[in-house]
C-alpha cells in the first residue's frame, strides 16, 4: 500500500474515488469492477459508475456487482447520453475522495496500474497522467490513425503550452480533488480531456507522467473515439491557449 499524506483529512471520506464513465460496456464492466476491487483491496476507495445512456445491460451488470459486494462503497448513476466529459463531470460532483482516478469501463487500461500512479501525490503533485508511451516493455499500439493522432495531439499540446508530455490523450488521468475547486470544463464529449489539460497547463500546474500498460481495442470491438475527436482536440487546445 502506498502511503499518502492527507493535507486536509477531514475534507475527504475516501482516499481514492474511481470514476468510471460507461456506455454500452456490458461485456467488460464486471471484469473491470472486479479488477479495481482486487487492485485496491488495501486502499480506502469508492467507485462511482456513471451510465451515460447505455442501451444494453451495462447498468444491470453493475447492479449485480453491487449485490455481490454490499459493503463496498460503489455508486451507480444513470443519465441521458452526454458523452465522456458529461459522465466525468457527473462523477466528480458525486466524488468524496482525495484523489480522483478516471478509469475507462473497457479493457484498454489495467486497474493494476493505479497504485503505481499514486506516489507523486506524496510530493504535493496535483495531477498525474498514465503514459502509454513511457512503457518500454510489452508495448501495444492502436491502429496507425489512433496512434499518430494521439502523438499529434500531444505534440500540439507541448508546442502551445511549453510542456513536455508524452501522452496527452491517455485515458488514465488522476487529479487531486482540490483542483476542481478552481477548475472546470465545459465539453461533454472526448474534448473534455484536451480542455482540462490546457487549463491545467495554462495555470502552470505540473502534470507528472508515469508509465502504464495498454491493450488497444478496435472500433469493431467498441472503441468510441474517432478521427473527428482528434481534430476537435487540436481546436480545443488552440482556443484554450488564447482564451482570456
Amino acid at each position: 500500500m502506498t502511503a499518502l499524506r492527507k493535507v486536509h483529512p477531514s475534507e475527504y471520506a475516501y482516499r481514492l474515488s474511481i470514476l468510471i464513465p460507461m456506455l454500452n460496456e456490458a461485456a467488460s464492466i464486471l471484469f473491470i469492477l472486479n479488477k479495481v476491487n482486487k487492485a485496491l483491496i488495501n486502499e480506502s476507495f469508492e467507485i462511482i459508475v456513471v451510465d451515460d445512456g447505455s442501451t444494453d445491460s451495462s447498468s444491470e451488470e453493475v447492479e449485480k456487482f453491487i449485490a455481490l459486494n454490499p459493503t463496498l462503497p460503489i455508486h451507480l448513476v444513470r443519465q441521458k447520453n452526454l458523452g465522456k466529459g458529461g459522465a466525468i463531470r457527473t462523477a466528480i460532483a458525486k466524488a468524496s475522495g482525495e484523489i480522483l482516478v478516471v478509469q475507462d469501463a473497457d479493457l484498454e487500461y489495467d486497474p493494476d496500474d493505479i497504485l503505481s500512479l499514486l506516489p507523486p501525490f506524496n510530493e504535493n503533485t496535483k495531477v498525474v497522467y498514465g503514459s502509454r508511451n513511457l512503457n518500454k516493455k510489452d508495448r501495444e499500439h492502436s491502429t496507425l490513425m489512433f496512434y499518430w493522432g494521439g502523438l499529434a495531439v500531444t505534440y500540439f499540446t507541448n508546442i502551445l503550452f511549453g510542456s513536455k508530455l508524452t501522452d496527452e490523450a491517455t485515458g488514465y488521468k488522476l487529479f487531486h480533488a482540490s483542483i476542481f475547486k478552481d477548475l472546470s470544463f465545459s465539453h461533454n464529449d472526448f474534448a473534455w480531456e484536451p480542455e482540462i489539460t490546457a487549463k491545467i497547463l495554462k495555470r502552470k500546474i505540473e502534470i507528472v507522467e508515469k508509465p502504464v500498460t495498454y491493450k488497444p481495442r478496435s472500433v469493431d470491438e467498441g472503441k468510441k473515439i474517432s478521427w473527428r475527436d482528434g481534430v476537435k482536440a487540436l481546436w480545443v487546445l488552440l482556443s484554450e491557449r488564447f482564451k482570456k
